[in-house]
């Protein structure tokens, strides 16, 4: 019998590491962890706005092709909802019934602890993985525990997190390229990415 994927199991680890940066400082900024062919590395992202979430975006597309990663994921928390159809309901009612608030406003939301992941499977095939666990809190918010979350069939993974695995013929100059490109950027935004070893 063939033994799983790397990157599938790396996610018990990756999960494992999430809840434990989430007990530590109670909330989770996003970040990554990059598995390359030498090392695995931690990536903090704390970006707090859409400007920032896009420079990070692009600083980490740089470093992973830099890196030649196998496989990227994603830590991060969301706010999520679930709303169930009513016996009858068409699609169309459902959905406007669904967006009418914001989910962050939405009183029947759920906050989660997002682990996902994107790698090039061994057919050379970009594959997505995502867990999730719910994140329990008491009254003044403080952290009680986590429990497992299931999103509905077919949950779609960010596609950008599937865009930072490097094509399969990443050569030895895209790589330097990527490096140059990766010194320059974090120059001019201000922003330099500090990988951590991940054990």
């Amino acid at each position: 019998m063939k033994a799983p994927h790397p990157a599938v199991q790396r996610m018990a680890p990756n999960m494992t590491l999430a809840e434990r940066l989430l007990f530590d400082a109670g909330q989770i900024k996003t970040q990554f962890i990059v598995t390359t062919p030498e090392r695995v590395v931690r990536v903090e992202t704390p970006w707090e706005d859409p400007d920032a979430k896009a420079i990070y975006y692009q600083l980490m597309l740089l470093f992973c092709h830099a890196e030649n990663a196998t496989a990227v994921t994603m830590i991060a928390e969301a706010w999520v909802r679930h709303t169930a159809r009513r016996p009858d309901e068409k699609l169309s009612a459902l959905m406007k019934r669904a967006t009418a608030l914001p989910v962050s406003k939405a009183p029947d939301k759920l906050e989660v602890l997002i682990v996902a992941t994107a790698y090039r499977d061994d057919d050379d095939a970009i594959a997505t993985l995502l867990e999730a666990r719910e994140i329990v809190r008491d009254d003044s918010g403080g952290l009680l525990r986590t429990e497992p979350f299931t999103f509905g069939p077919g949950a779609p993974v960010d596609p950008i997190l599937e865009r930072l695995v490097p094509p399969a013929a990443l050569t030895p100059e895209m790589r330097l390229s990527a490096r140059r490109e990766l010194t320059f950027a974090q120059l001019r935004s201000g922003i330099v990415l500090q990988p951590r070893s991940v054990g």
